[in-house]
């Protein structure tokens, strides 16, 4: 991207020079070729500032501070690691996200792999050193020691070989008694060796790994592939807030619907004139009468949704996903609410949501992806696709807007304790809807407890 938005200016730079070269009368060059000039090069900065626009907010980390009693820290499912753009042939990353340590790879042969990202020989970190050998093979930047990403064998040289060796341990008394040298390091057997292989998913520019708790469970879901959003919508940028609370307050917005009335009520920060009206739904993706809810009172409204819908959900994947409805009426001034836009919300499992928003004027998705670095320390991002015919500082604005909304959770979240013990008004909709959202998002934290407390016994 940065190369492109380089060439660019270059491009644009020379384009003005040429044109004020060919317009010179004599020594003096005209007027008209200088406002050309400048318009050209005007127009290069605002495109290489807004054609693929960033924004980042990241807050000062509040430190260790009470937080309750938890649950597991880090759900089960499918997870961003990578974008394809990143991930070149022959580059290996290390990658943290939800507790996993992965080294991720392209190799030789242009698929990507994924282990464990610690060497057992030595304990060296795959993903920081670590180069593509023999087509699909990740060797260890310490002593060399080479693992076939297709199967996380460790193997010897071009033939793919297994290899085999001794495994010791160190003798559990070190430090507390005088040992024999012989007795420090034990050997308890021999074999091969085979490191974590992550099963990998690579659509719509994006990699993802499935991660759980148990390596041999198999995925209950996909993420969604939007390939033909892709066609009508162009990417513009993408947007990261930094969150230092626990992961489920994340997609626990989804179906937190009385909090719009409180966080999200303005959308500009200077001023007021500007505020918002929702109207939330959540349900679901298996409630048999899911269609029926989410209906929406404007046909063209409730046609894009249902066919949405019928796309997207299957009987296989349909436990795992939340379905929200969001309305968003407009309040200039104080003036009668006016409808802006509705969203249709995928929420795919625990690390991935895809907002479908169609408006009177245009259409976007924001695809949001979280990376889970630690128990407290998030990175959400928010990808943008819009309506190829809205200007570069238009969609700039949105995702700002966008940026600005999560910040406003961010101030709750980053100093909130996680309520294990909640209470519920069960006289409202609003906290039965929280209550099911959070019975359903339950699912998604098999066997991590066992996971968190055996990696929490090896964490320095």
């Amino acid at each position: 991207m940065a190369n492109l938005s380089l060439c660019w200016f270059i491009m644009s730079l020379s384009s003005a020079l040429f044109i004020s070269y060919f317009c010179v009368d004599q020594a003096i060059i005209g007027t008209k070729s200088l406002i050309a000039a400048g318009v050209l090069f005007l127009y290069s900065l605002y495109y290489m500032k807004f054609r693929r626009f960033f924004y980042a907010y990241i807050p000062e980390n509040p430190g260790t501070q009470f937080r309750g009693k938890m649950i597991p820290a880090h759900p089960n499912g499918w997870f961003v690691v990578s974008t394809t753009e990143e991930l070149k042939p022959m580059y290996v990353k290390a990658v943290n996200q939800s507790g996993h340590n992965i080294v991720l790879f392209r190799g030789e042969d242009g698929i990507a792999y994924a282990l464990d990202a610690f060497c057992p020989h030595s304990g060296a970190n795959l993903g920081v050193g670590g180069a593509v050998k023999h087509m699909s093979c990740v060797q260890c930047p310490f002593h060399g020691w080479l693992f076939d990403g297709k199967t996380g064998n460790l193997v010897a040289g071009n033939t793919l070989t297994p290899r085999k060796v001794e495994f010791y341990t160190y003798n559990e008394k070190v430090g507390t008694c005088k040992l024999d040298p012989q007795e420090i390091l034990t050997k308890t057997g021999e074999g091969l060796v085979n490191l974590r292989k992550y099963l990998l998913k690579e659509q719509n520019g994006y990699i993802y790994a499935w991660l759980h708790a148990d390596p041999k469970a198999k995925p209950n879901y996909e993420p969604l592939d939007f390939s033909d959003v892709e066609k009508r919508l162009v990417y513009k940028g993408v947007s990261l807030n930094k969150i230092f609370s626990h992961c489920q307050d994340v997609p626990e917005n989804g179906g937190d619907i009385r909090h719009f009335i409180y966080v999200h009520s303005y959308l500009l920060p200077f001023t007021t004139l500007l505020g918002a009206k929702w109207d939330a739904k959540w349900c679901r993706g298996d409630d048999p009468e899911l269609k029926q809810k989410m209906k929406h009172k404007i046909p063209w409204v409730d046609d894009h949704k249902q066919k949405l819908l019928d796309k997207y959900l299957t009987k296989e994947n349909s436990s795992s996903i939340g379905i929200m409805s969001l309305d968003m009426c407009s309040v200039i001034g104080g003036l009668a609410p006016k409808f802006f836009f509705n969203a249709t919300v995928f929420q795919v499992g625990p690390g991935l949501v895809y907002l479908f928003l169609i408006s009177p004027y245009y259409e976007v998705l924001f695809f949001q992806h979280t990376t889970s670095k630690g128990k407290f320390e998030h990175d959400v991002f928010h990808e943008l696709y819009a309506s190829w015919y809205l200007p570069h500082w238009i969609t700039a604005l949105i995702l700002r807007l966008e940026a600005m909304q999560v910040t406003n959770d961010t101030y709750v979240w980053n100093k909130k304790m996680f309520a294990t013990d909640p209470m519920y008004a069960t006289d409202g909709e609003a906290d039965m809807t929280i209550l099911t959202w959070r019975r359903w998002f339950g699912q998604f934290y098999e066997g991590c407890a066992k996971r968190e407390q055996d990696r929490d016994k090896l964490t320095w």
